[in-house]
């Protein structure tokens, strides 16, 4: 496998495939043809990558060739019978060689006295038996009623393509492609397909091959007219990771139908065949999932240039580990994407996972990363035009929103973690990691587009992007790589600027900035002083502590890999948009270069005030000068409904009173707002009253600027005010704002829900869920009408803000528990057409989360008997819904997963009997996978790595589990199962009450050091190891499970990753051996008359127990990667016997 660009010893490629697949054996049988041009006379072997297949028959231009073939999976164990789990550092020694050049097949080429290099031909045949990784098999198993189906698992990064054919595997080893798979022609003629659910006998399925590339003949076997061979072909060169093919009883949809007929002659030529390929009785949820496809496509192809391929297929399938495999002119989809017409909350997610399957055909399949480390920028690119599409399909305030949200999960995220395009990669890849740059990265591709079409001038990403796919078709982008600085320097080209600082800040820079805006006017010298400082060294948020990425943060511990500090001073143009008096915007550039900018900007308006008065009268009309320049008007604005006094005394409404707008008439100005633009990924505090606020939130039309007024007042500095809920209820029921800023209200009006404002945000929370979703004076519901998605949102948001009304003791008030209990015994979804499913898990969360009381209540919440009745009845109504979903099982068991977590939490809170026994029955194979990921969460998090029985049986479904999705997902469940022991404080004793007892002030003192020493990534690893590491059975059992042959690469990467969290390592091994004493015995024998003959008496072996052990030294050496056909050479051993001449045999 080969890990840069550099051109080897040969020249061009060319791969043909040819394999007969077996359904009922899983296996696959075939041969590949690799044609090589020797570019080097001298080239003696060619090394093959492939693992977990049988070579049985290697030629060489039709002659028979030497080779030599080794399993990885079988070379990286330790075959010492003692070895223990204290060695794992030699384990990750050959982990590391293999990841460095993964090998496996090794051929001889024949000598030749030509002088002239020649293509040549070597064919592999090959067979695959049950494979773990590459291939999946669905539906074969006697137990598995789906239909049988058989699909590539592969993916972009190392050791995919070839788990399952022999190939250079490589995203850099790009060539043509020659496909030919045999398959059954109907499911009937499959054996076992009796056990096939619901599979009508009497209708034949037939099985088609659904493969990348064009499709070009499609014939009966000549040796068995019960099966076909279908032939493909890959004219554009890819590399062996996206080769992908389907086989099975799919269904074909022309998923272009749906564009109409004026798209079409608009498209013209242009226009690409889009087909959908489905499993019997998914038609209806692809039609629904699709529809809007092909406007994706005539979106990429009229912006980036035509489509890289003939025709794009997507084809679903069950089991799929990532949402989408993307291939050459080709996606394989997980079934979970899809969703029926009844369905609301997947809609945006399994939109934009579909249009970024499509957009990774320009950039991740035809456009690939030059090294490692340039991967953030196919991410970037090919989610920012992801991101463009959906702006055009669902409008500029929704992309505006969601960047803006993307931003604040930023700013949670990116602390401490390395730059996204950091040099350091190591593989195999962490996924995790990857989640994140997919997060990041195009939101500095955003950034960088904002510089470059402002100070620029240019027309940004819009004419950047169009150029380097051009130079890709062209050939000027060798090989399709593109890296970093290309990038940066087409950008250069296109804008006229410099972009070094840029890159070194945002690329492979540390953190964000963090700005702290302080500002006042001088009416000496009419203008506004300003000062900005950049606080990000001193107020940078710390890092976030959490089970699931304890053994990534632990590992990178280990690895010596510090959190470097943060970039103290980010520097670039940053727009102030100063909003006066008249209400005119003017708009200042500056540049920060500084930690602390000053900033003198110069006022324009002549003291002409706009009335905050909301009510509807003498509203301005467009043109008419009011009189004069001095005299006060007032300007239509969001939130200006329930004016009427009869509204004011129902709503309990709370205008600015006279005397705060003679005070408020004093400010030169209505609101500043700092990085207009939308130019920085930053954290931003603007010193500015609320009642400037209260204008940006109703005044400026940028869904980004109300987004942030909305955040102030949920912030901790914000102290709520009547005023300020009022301006937030409005904005709840004023359906002119984005549906997501009347969400952000809802959740904000909880933070006015205090005792010393009397809970009118409470009250205004209510009265608005009330009038709007229930039967007039009652807690009832009406029945459910989904109609209107953006009230279902708005409906489930604010059971949400219900859950967060808290007093000063942390409960939530009694009356939200029973309006949300009440919410959940009384819905009624008989007369809507949409399911309420996702509304009800809504609801679940919601009365869970305002039962468990915040701060140091929670120790005492079960001393409350009524709290706990209610308790008690809120867990038999999750339990009825428990039931009613398995009777009637909700889309993906999400009501399931919920009722169960709920139950979990309240279990752990108020120490009731939900104990693994409850759980296992739901991780019985043939449950939904996403269910029984979700329990094993739930019993790990309670700790079932404690419980001998549960620890080997979780082990041993991670090794035979035949779900590759589920063995995927138990994988992460136990990362986070350690994690939750290191975090979780163990120094507590429980009495028969369930009653925590600390016997004196020493056991409270030492809970509290334990507490302490566990918040930290190193005394959580101590502590993890005092807990869990002097475990022999678990020991045994994972050095057992990472010594299997039955796991693939990467995860046992990670559970290598986990044993040396765990256990330190040791460079010795006890070895007990049985070996004569070497000591000679003499016997007297008396022959009498005073004579003794004295003579050697026979050699005796020395006891067993009181002997010594001798210990055997190993070097600590990392061993040399390992020879083809041979196995890895073992340590070398000293083997220092001890002295036993002074131990004789007890007598």
């Amino acid at each position: 496998m080969s890990h840069s660009t550099d051109a080897p010893a040969r020249g061009y490629i060319i791969y043909k495939i040819a394999i007969n697949v077996d359904f009922q054996g899983q296996t696959v049988k075939g041969y590949t043809e690799i044609t090589i041009n020797k570019t080097n006379p001298s080239l003696e072997t060619v090394l093959l990558d492939c693992y977990q297949i049988d070579v049985s028959h290697v030629t060489v231009d039709g002659a028979e060739a030497v080779y030599e073939y080794s399993n990885a999976l079988k070379r990286i164990r330790l075959s010492q019978t003692n070895s223990n789990v204290h060695q794992h550092h030699q384990l990750q020694s050959q982990m590391t060689a293999i990841a460095q050049e993964l090998g496996g097949l090794t051929v001889h080429l024949p000598k030749t006295e030509e002088e002239h290099a020649k293509p040549f031909l070597i064919k592999v045949e090959y067979e695959l038996r049950k494979p773990m990784c590459g291939l999946t098999f669905v539906g074969t198993d006697v137990v598995d009623k789906r239909y049988p189906h058989l699909y590539t698992s592969h993916s972009t990064l190392p050791y995919s393509a070839s788990a399952w054919v022999p190939c250079f595997d490589s995203i850099w080893e790009r060539c043509t492609w020659e496909l030919e798979v045999t398959i059954p022609k109907t499911l009937l003629l499959v054996d076992g397909v009796s056990t096939v659910a619901d599979l009508d006998a009497a209708e034949s399925h037939d099985i088609e091959v659904i493969c990348c590339g064009d499709l070009i003949d499609q014939a009966t076997h000549p040796e068995d007219n019960t099966k076909k061979t279908v032939y493909f072909t890959v004219n554009t060169p890819v590399s062996a990771q996206y080769i992908c093919f389907a086989a099975g009883p799919f269904h074909h949809i022309n998923l272009t139908d749906f564009r109409e007929a004026e798209d079409d002659d608009a498209m013209g030529s242009s226009a690409v065949e889009i087909s959908g390929y489905y499993l019997p009785k998914y038609l209806d949820e692809v039609q629904n999932t699709c529809a809007f496809i092909y406007k994706a496509m005539d979106f990429f192809v009229r912006e980036y240039g035509s489509y890289p391929f003939t025709t794009f297929k997507l084809c679903f399938v069950d089991e799929i580990t990532i949402p989408v495999i993307s291939s050459a002119s080709m996606a394989i989809v997980g079934n979970s994407l899809l969703y029926p017409k009844d369905i609301i909350e997947p809609i945006y997610d399994s939109t934009r996972t579909l249009t970024w399957a499509l957009a990774s055909q320009w950039i991740g399949v035809y456009v690939i990363p030059k090294h490692w480390h340039d991967l953030w920028l196919i991410y970037g690119l090919s989610f920012y035009i992801t991101g463009l599409f959906l702006r055009m399909l669902m409008g500029n305030n929704d992309y505006r929103f969601r960047l803006k949200m993307a931003v604040y999960k930023i700013l949670e995220l990116d602390v401490g973690r390395p730059p996204i395009a950091s040099t350091d990669v190591s593989l195999p890849i962490n996924l995790a990691a990857l989640e994140f740059v997919a997060l990041k990265a195009p939101m500095v591709i955003h950034i960088l587009e904002q510089r470059l079409t402002k100070t620029g001038g240019s027309l940004g990403m819009s004419r950047v992007i169009p150029k380097l796919l051009l130079q890709a078709m062209s050939g000027d982008m060798h090989n399709g790589c593109l890296s970093t600085t290309h990038f940066l320097k087409t950008c250069e080209k296109a804008s006229h600027i410099k972009l070094d600082v840029f890159a070194q800040q945002w690329i492979y820079g540390f953190g964000y900035p963090i700005f702290r805006v302080v500002q006042r006017f001088n009416r000496k010298k009419m203008i506004i002083e300003m000062g900005i400082n950049q606080v990000q060294a001193k107020e940078m948020p710390k890092l976030s502590r959490n089970s699931l990425d304890f053994m990534d943060e632990a590992t990178r511990h280990l690895n010596g890999e510090t959190v470097k500090p943060v970039i103290p001073v980010f520097s670039g143009p940053m727009t102030i948009r100063i909003h006066e008096a008249d209400g005119t915007p003017y708009e200042h550039v500056v540049e920060l270069k500084d930690t602390f900018t000053k900033l003198d900007i110069q006022y324009n308006t002549k003291y002409k005030r706009i009335s905050r008065n909301r009510s509807s009268k003498n509203v301005r009309k467009e043109g008419d000068d009011h009189g004069g320049l001095d005299s006060d008007y007032v300007i239509k604005s969001l939130g200006d409904i329930l004016q009427t006094d009869e509204d004011v005394e129902n709503w309990h409404l709370y205008d600015y009173t006279k005397e705060d707008e003679d005070a408020m008439a004093t400010e030169a100005f209505e609101w500043i707002r700092v990085d207009a633009d939308f130019e920085w990924i930053c954290g931003l505090r603007v010193g500015q009253p609320e009642h400037m606020y209260v204008s940006q939130l109703q005044q400026d039309r940028d869904v980004v600027a109300q987004l942030e007024a909305i955040r102030y007042f949920c912030s901790d500095s914000f102290r709520p005010s009547r005023q300020v809920s009022t301006v937030l209820l409005r904005t709840l029921m004023d359906s002119r704002y984005y549906y997501g800023i009347r969400q952000e209200a809802a959740l904000a009006l909880a933070k006015c829900a205090t005792e010393e404002l009397e809970w009118i945000g409470h009250f205004h929370l209510r009265k608005a869920f009330l009038d709007k979703f229930c039967f007039e004076n009652s807690t009832i519901p009406k029945s459910n009408v989904f109609s209107s998605i953006i009230d279902y949102y708005l409906k489930c948001t604010m059971v949400h803000a219900f859950s967060r009304i808290r007093d000063r003791k942390g409960d939530t008030p009694i009356t939200v528990k029973k309006l949300l209990l009440d919410l959940l015994c009384f819905n009624d979804n008989a007369n809507n057409e949409l399911s309420d499913a996702h509304y009800i898990c809504h609801l679940i969360e919601a009365l869970v989360d305002a039962l468990i009381p915040r701060g140091e209540t929670m120790q005492f919440a079960f001393s409350d008997a009524g709290h706990m009745q209610f308790v008690k009845t809120v867990i038999a109504e999750i339990d009825r819904y428990l039931r009613i979903d398995g009777w009637m099982p909700s889309y993906c068991n999400v009501i399931s997963r919920t009722a169960l977590e709920g139950k979990n939490k309240l279990s752990q809170v108020f120490h009731l009997g939900f104990e693994v026994k409850d759980l296992f029955p739901y991780v019985q194979e043939g449950n939904f996978n996403l269910l029984r990921s979700k329990v094993f969460d739930l019993m790990l998090s309670i700790g079932a790595l404690k419980v001998s029985s549960l620890m080997k049986y979780m082990f041993y479904m991670l090794v035979n589990d035949p779900s590759p999705c589920f063995r995927q997902n138990l994988v992460r469940s136990i990362n986070y199962g350690f994690g939750v022991i290191a975090r979780s404080s163990t120094k507590a004793e429980t009495v028969d009450n369930d009653l925590v007892v600390e016997e004196d002030v020493n056991k409270a003192v030492e809970k509290r050091i334990d507490i302490t020493s566990r918040a930290s990534i190193s005394g959580a690893i101590e502590a993890l190891r005092h807990d869990m590491g002097k475990n022999e059975e678990l020991a045994n059992t994972l050095w057992e499970t990472v010594n299997s042959t039955k796991i693939d690469l990467v995860t046992k990467q990670s559970l290598l990753n986990i044993c040396r969290v765990l256990y330190e390592t040791k460079s010795s091994l006890i070895v007990v051996l049985k070996i004569p004493s070497l000591v000679p015995h003499l016997r007297a024998i008396h022959l009498g008359k005073g004579k003794i003959v004295i003579k050697k008496a026979p050699l005796k072996t020395l006891p067993t127990k009181p002997a010594k052990t001798p210990h055997v030294i190993i070097k600590n050496t990392p061993p040399a990667p390992p020879a083809i056909n041979t196995k890895p050479k073992g340590p070398t051993l000293r083997i220092k016997l001890t002295n036993l001449r002074k131990r004789s045999p007890s007598r």
